[in-house]
């Protein structure tokens, strides 16, 4: 049974009919996940609701340990630590540009018709492989570099909602896990965070304002299957996607180049 199953106190068969959306909950900084939340379908039964004790429209709140797909530091074991640090920082930024030049390659081809759902894949897709890039990189530098590792302890303790250790815990606290820990948190998705926390442990500015736009559209297409607040559609034209693929691979090769020039000091 899955632990957010497990935490609702239903089957991990009844979890997939009730086919919830969990959200990030960022507080008020908008840094870092603290939670997850979902509000409740307004087409479960009247039997349903009874049950679970919901009213339709709720928000109900899980715990971060609750979700699957997050990671602390109690996650990260010693064999996930030696790929972080051994595997090339070159190899991630080679990944990238490799699989955005196969999404560009095949959005070229003019001959091959390109649905309105195939459009948005591609666009949200390539917006998601630079945000693992980022990830990534955050966590390897960190991994591998003791100047960095410090610059990332001073932003997490002085986020919203830092936690406090007393000595016993810090005297037992393996910093470098915890820290790569915060990290699978961060929302790289929000480039004035990931801007900011890059700077610091690369120790020099990044400016990721020409990402934007590109974000914004990525939000709209996950959260609102293409549509702005407004209710009107973005249009995903094969140029503006390509310009799409430009911004980010120019962004991750600055964070790329920065993080060569810092590695050589």
């Amino acid at each position: 049974m899955s632990l957010l199953a497990e935490y609702l106190g239903i089957t991990d068969e009844e979890l997939d009919e009730l086919d919830i959306e969990l959200h990030e909950s960022t507080g008020s900084s908008g840094e870092m996940v603290y939670e997850y939340y979902f509000e409740v379908p307004d087409y479960l039964s009247e039997e349903v609701l009874e049950k679970m004790g919901w009213e339709a429209g709720e928000t109900i709140y899980v715990p971060l340990n609750i979700v699957s797909d997050y990671q602390d530091d109690a996650d990260i074991d010693n064999e996930e630590m030696r790929w972080i640090r051994s595997n090339p920082q070159s190899s991630r930024f080679d990944e990238l540009i490799f699989d955005l030049d196969s999404l560009h390659a095949k959005l070229s081809n003019e001959e091959v018709y390109l649905s309105k759902i195939e459009s948005k894949m591609f666009y949200s897709y390539a917006v998601t492989l630079f945000e693992a890039f980022l990830s990534e990189t955050a966590k390897y530098v960190v991994a591998n570099n003791e100047k960095s590792l410090a610059k990332a302890a001073i932003y997490f303790s002085n986020i919203e909602n830092a936690e406090n250790f007393k000595l016993d815990q810090i005297l037992n606290l393996d910093i470098t896990k915890y820290v790569i820990g915060k990290i699978s948190g961060l929302t790289f998705h929000n480039p004035k965070i990931a801007q900011k926390f890059l700077s610091a442990i690369l120790h020099a500015e990044i400016d990721f304002s020409g990402l934007n736009e590109v974000i914004k559209n990525r939000h709209d297409i996950v959260h609102r299957n293409g549509k702005r607040i407004d209710g009107s559609e973005i249009m995903l034209p094969r140029g503006d996607i390509k310009t799409a693929f430009s911004i980010i691979e120019k962004a991750a090769k600055d964070v790329q180049d920065k993080w060569i020039t810092f590695e050589s000091l």
